[in-house]
């Protein structure tokens, strides 16, 4: 009995660790993103989406200059969370990583939203 719960436990311990190491490899990497504008000019850049431990890091920057972490990052489903700061303005995200591509919300302040789609690099 003993040795059952013991294969039991050994049998859930991998198949969790198996789908963290897969959830992570599927989201981890570098992305080049479009985020259209029907007013202004596209705008571009990377997404680089890191993990340590047990938490993802994601970097968004843009072509046209600086560097921004998402803060208060959280991973469901292959969908990842979290909000920027841009001039001084929260923004919120939601990326949905799908083998190869991401397609994305951006809420800017005043409730509107944003799409942008990226491709792993």
């Amino acid at each position: 009995m003993q040795k059952l719960v013991v294969t039991l436990l050994l049998v859930v311990t991998s198949s969790f660790f198996s789908n963290i190491y897969a959830q992570s490899s599927k989201l981890e990497g570098s992305y080049s993103y479009v985020a259209e504008d029907e007013y202004e000019n596209d705008r571009t850049g990377k997404i680089e989406i890191t993990k340590t431990n047990t938490e993802f890091k994601v970097v968004v920057s843009p072509d046209a200059g600086g560097t921004m972490n998402l803060t208060n990052v959280k991973v469901k489903d292959n969908v990842l969370t979290g909000s920027m700061y841009m001039e001084g303005n929260k923004i919120a995200l939601s990326m949905k990583v799908e083998k190869e591509k991401i397609m994305g919300i951006a809420v800017l302040p005043d409730g509107s939203e944003v799409d942008f789609t990226a491709k792993r690099e």
